[in-house]
């Protein structure tokens, strides 16, 4: 069975899901990903999209707020654990 990859915006309140890739060239920004936790296979939740305002997302015990062109990065499935 195949997963269609969304984009972490595209994700509503409240929806769990697993990082599936960071689509980035520039290695900066990929390392930033890995400081924040936001890197490949880790679960995490979006507590909120407000349209023009950045993500709110858990990761692990954190919570970070990212920028919505940022987020357009990440690769996610959903999850329901």
């Amino acid at each position: 069975m195949a997963f269609q990859a969304l984009r972490l915006t595209d994700l509503s309140a409240d929806q769990k899901a697993i990082v599936a890739k960071v689509s980035s060239s520039d290695k900066n920004v990929i390392r930033q990903f890995r400081e924040l936790g936001l890197q490949r296979g880790v679960s995490v939740i979006v507590l909120a999209n407000n349209p023009g305002a950045p993500l709110l997302v858990a990761v692990g015990d954190g919570r970070i707020a990212v920028n919505r062109d940022i987020a357009d990065l990440v690769k996610v499935v959903l999850s329901d654990k």
